[in-house]
């Protein structure tokens, strides 16, 4: 991520950031059994897309086109680490979901620091915020579901 350098490029990233959590949470989605459950998830995905509409948009005011999406670094990728076809509990899907966002939060107020144009940090350091409230959603629930056992 240090070689970039310029606001579109940071868009781009974030961007893509978006599209990776909007498949995670619809892969997860797929992977549970709960149809309430399902619901949030896919209510998650639907998010991501907004959020990643709202990104798009900032670049598309920066005068610039909306390319085809990058690969994220491996390392910023988020990952469903378990067999595609296992019904995967709740309690995991809670922690993966604290894991996805707190990286998403990083990744966004990082940026947010790169960037220059005032707008764009503004919808950066929006987008953190919606990812540390969704981490907190899912600790949150994560503790009940704790206590419950």
């Amino acid at each position: 991520m240090s070689d970039i350098a310029h606001d579109d490029e940071i868009l781009e990233l974030a961007i893509s950031r978006e599209n990776d959590a909007n498949r995670f949470y619809l892969t997860m989605a797929d992977r549970v059994a709960d149809e309430s459950l399902k619901r949030l998830l896919e209510g998650l995905a639907a998010e991501e897309l907004q959020h990643r509409e709202m990104l798009e948009l900032e670049l598309m005011k920066s005068g610039q086109v909306v390319k085809p999406q990058i690969e994220l670094p491996q390392e910023e990728q988020i990952s469903v680490e378990a067999p595609p076809d296992l019904d995967i509990n709740y309690k995991d899907i809670l922690l993966m979901g604290v894991k996805k966002e707190d990286i998403s939060f990083k990744l966004y107020v990082n940026l947010a620091g790169r960037v220059k144009d005032p707008e764009s940090k503004k919808i950066l350091l929006e987008l953190a915020e919606f990812e540390m409230k969704h981490k907190i959603m899912f600790e949150r629930e994560y503790e009940k579901v704790l206590k419950q056992s």
